[in-house]
């Protein structure tokens, strides 16, 4: 396992969430994504972005408010020199591999990515 780098091995879950975060969520979500091709129109939206135990990347992009880039920099291991080990700020996870063994990543739902949520 590989945990001390960020990435985990996860079973995909259902997960339950706070309706009064699924509001805030969505309430948020619905004024900044008015001019999108797609925005967020119902809240029955958020409620499927918030049912399982792990996020794409454009879904926690959505949900935390951050930009691409910033999420795949939070999910890259970095070495600490004074721990002597890597860390990651964002758990990662590879639940639906290909043939090689990877797959698209995805960002656990965990303590570290749901202090992100922006409300």
């Amino acid at each position: 396992m590989e945990e001390e780098t960020g990435q985990i091995v996860i079973e995909i879950k259902l997960v339950k969430t706070d309706p009064k975060i699924i509001q805030k969520v969505f309430a948020r979500l619905k004024e900044e994504t008015k001019k999108r091709k797609y925005p967020y129109i119902d809240e029955s939206q958020v409620k499927t972005l918030m049912r399982y135990n792990i996020w794409t990347i454009d879904q926690f992009c959505d949900v935390s408010g951050l930009k691409v880039s910033s999420v795949n920099n939070l999910a890259r291991p970095t070495f600490s020199f004074n721990e002597k080990k890597f860390n990651s700020k964002l758990n990662y996870c590879f639940p639906l591999p290909d043939s090689d063994g990877n797959g698209p990543k995805f960002i656990v739902r965990n303590i570290k990515s749901e202090s992100y949520i922006k409300l």
